[in-house]
C-alpha cells in the first residue's frame, strides 16, 4: 500500500535514480491489455531497475483479475506489477481513471508515465526518461508517434504517453476531472504543467513501438456521453467533444490557473478500490487500500 502525500523537491542529479511508474488503466478492453502487458513485463522482469507497472482494472467482471493471478503472480510478489480493482464506474472517464492510477504510486519523488493499455514500453525508455529529467528537471516528457503530434489529440493513439515528476503532477492536481468523457485531458495536463514552469519536450516514438490500434469511436461508446453529444452522428462526436473540452480547459486555466480538482481528492475514492495481495503460490486476497 502506498499512502498519498506531497513530494518535496530534490536535486536534478538525483533524478537518475528515480523509480519510473507506468500508470495503466483498463475498461472493457481486456484484449488490449492482454496484448501489451505480457511484452512489457517480460522486458523488465529480469532487470527491473526501479521500473514498476500499476494497473487499475475498472471492469465490472473478474476475468482480468483471474488472468493476472494465473500469469503474473511472481511479478505481483516482486513489485514489478501492482494490480488494483474497482467496480465503482459504469462508464469510462479518462481524467478520473488516469488520476486513479497515478495517485496509487508511492509517496516520495518518482517519475509518473501515463501508459494507455494499448501501448508498449521500449526496454530503453526508463533510462531515456531518467536522463531527460536529469538534463531538464523542470519539464514534462512526451513520446508519441509522428501522427500523435497531429491535431488536438493525435491520430495514432500515442499522444497520452506523457511523463512528469510526481511532485509536479501533485502541484497541478492531476488530470482535470471537470472535462467530460475523454479528449483534451492530455493536452490540458501539459498546458498546466507549463503554467508552473515546466518546458514541454516532445520526442518521436520509434515506429516499431507504436501500440495496438483502436478508434476514438470505440472509446466514445464506453463513455457516458451527454444527450447533446449522443445526438450527433458517430463520426462527428469525438471532434465535437474535443472542442467542448478544449473550451472548458482553457476557461479553467484562464480563471483558476494551473491547479485542477481544487478541494477534492482525485480519482476513484480509496474506499472503492481494492489491492491484489498474493501470498505464496496459491493464496491471494483483495484488500482495502491502506490495509
Amino acid at each position: 500500500f502506498f499512502a498519498h502525500s506531497s513530494v518535496p523537491p530534490m536535486a536534478a542529479e538525483s533524478h537518475a535514480k528515480l523509480d519510473v511508474w507506468f500508470c495503466i488503466t483498463t475498461f472493457r478492453r481486456n484484449e488490449q491489455i492482454q496484448g501489451t502487458l505480457p511484452t512489457n513485463l517480460e522486458r523488465f522482469r529480469n532487470n527491473p531497475d526501479g521500473v514498476h507497472f500499476v494497473l487499475v482494472d475498472f471492469n465490472q467482471g473478474d476475468d482480468l483479475l483471474h488472468w493476472v493471478l494465473k500469469e503474473y503472480r511472481a511479478d505481483l510478489a516482486s513489485g514489478l506489477l501492482h494490480y488494483y480493482q474497482t467496480k465503482a464506474l459504469s462508464h469510462w472517464h479518462a481524467a478520473l481513471c488516469k488520476n486513479t492510477s497515478h495517485k496509487l504510486t508511492p509517496p516520495g519523488e518518482s517519475i509518473l508515465f501515463n501508459l494507455d493499455n494499448d501501448q508498449f514500453v521500449n526496454p530503453t525508455l526508463p533510462t531515456r526518461v531518467r536522463e531527460h529529467f536529469v538534463k531538464q528537471p523542470k519539464s514534462c516528457f512526451q513520446e508519441a508517434g509522428l501522427d500523435g503530434f497531429v491535431g488536438a489529440e493525435g491520430h495514432d493513439g500515442t499522444y497520452g504517453r506523457i511523463a512528469c515528476l510526481k511532485s509536479d503532477f501533485d502541484k497541478v492536481g492531476g488530470y482535470n476531472e471537470a472535462l467530460i468523457c475523454l479528449a483534451s485531458e492530455d493536452r490540458d495536463l501539459i498546458d498546466r504543467l507549463e503554467l508552473i514552469g515546466n518546458v514541454h519536450v516532445r520526442y518521436q516514438l520509434p515506429p516499431d513501438d507504436v501500440g495496438l490500434q483502436n478508434s476514438k469511436e470505440e472509446g466514445m461508446l464506453n463513455s457516458n456521453m451527454p444527450d447533446w453529444l449522443r445526438a450527433l452522428p458517430a463520426n462527428e462526436q469525438y471532434v465535437a467533444l474535443d472542442l467542448h473540452n478544449q473550451k472548458l480547459a482553457r476557461e479553467h486555466r484562464e480563471q483558476v490557473g494551473s491547479r485542477a480538482n481544487t478541494g477534492k481528492p482525485i480519482g476513484v475514492p480509496d474506499e472503492d478500490l481494492r489491492r491484489l495481495r498474493v501470498q505464496g503460490d496459491v493464496e491471494w486476497s483483495l484488500v482495502e487500500v491502506g490495509a
